[in-house]
């Protein structure tokens, strides 16, 4: 929901081949969306630049990157961090891996939702369809509703399913879709240590995680831990050094 500032403020930046279209290429089932438009941002953009993964380019450019794939219909996915996140990815429905998981296996999360969520005006609803297949994750249908006196169709969402990454706003002429708040808030992890102190915690590995080499771990580091755990931690009084 912020990319354009996420670029802005990115210490470097890199481009390089969507993997998944690249190797939905390579099994001649690529769609014709830009290739070219995967971002790396900070640390993993310097590893990636370094390594020859990826080619260096200017905010302008890697602005002009999101523009075109938002012209191109495509959903833009981020790090789950809130400050310096490492990439911003722009995916398709059809050869996007983690949208194929959403569609294909019912993965509800493997892509975390924005703070927004596409809402229907019925009044300039025409049921044309175009959102539904814009959609990436197919979290649209159109259906009939009853009033007046003939039925209408008109779009309708599956709240639980909608990443809110606007693709159907953008499809949407005669104006029926706008993106509202979600009513209850994303909760998204500070920086990459929260999120991985998270992710421990979902998978019943937090033990593992601390104990598997102690001595890297100082009391900063610790508390910034325990802080995740504890249901009144706050993460953001106890930043880490980065």
């Amino acid at each position: 929901e912020r990319a354009g500032e996420i670029v802005r403020s990115a210490t470097d930046v890199g481009v390089s081949l969507c993997v998944c279209r690249h190797s939905a290429g390579h099994r001649g089932e690529a769609c014709d969306r830009p290739q070219r438009c995967c971002l790396s941002l900070n640390f993993a953009a310097e590893s990636m630049i370094r390594l020859g993964h990826a080619e260096r380019v200017t905010r302008e450019e890697a602005q002009a990157i999101l523009r075109q794939a938002k012209d191109a219909g495509l959903a833009q996915t981020a790090d789950n961090v809130q400050r310096r996140p490492s990439y911003i990815c722009n995916c398709c429905g059809c050869c996007c891996g983690m949208i194929e998981a959403i569609r294909n296996f019912e993965l509800r999360g493997a892509i975390v939702t924005s703070n927004w969520i596409m809402d229907v005006d019925v009044s300039r609803c025409k049921g044309c369809g175009k959102c539904v297949d814009a959609c990436p994750v197919g979290a649209i249908h159109v259906a009939e509703r009853n009033g007046g006196e003939k039925p209408r169709r008109r779009a309708v969402v599956d709240d639980g399913l909608c990443l809110g990454c606007g693709v159907c706003h953008g499809v949407c002429k005669p104006g029926g879709v706008a993106m509202k708040p979600r009513p209850q808030r994303v909760l998204t992890p500070e920086t990459m240590f929260d999120r991985v102190v998270t992710m421990a915690i979902e998978r019943g590995k937090l033990a593992d995680l601390v104990f598997s080499d102690p001595e890297r771990l100082s009391h900063r580091a610790l508390g910034r831990v325990m802080s995740n755990v504890s249901p009144s931690g706050n993460t953001s009084s106890s930043r880490l050094p980065e």
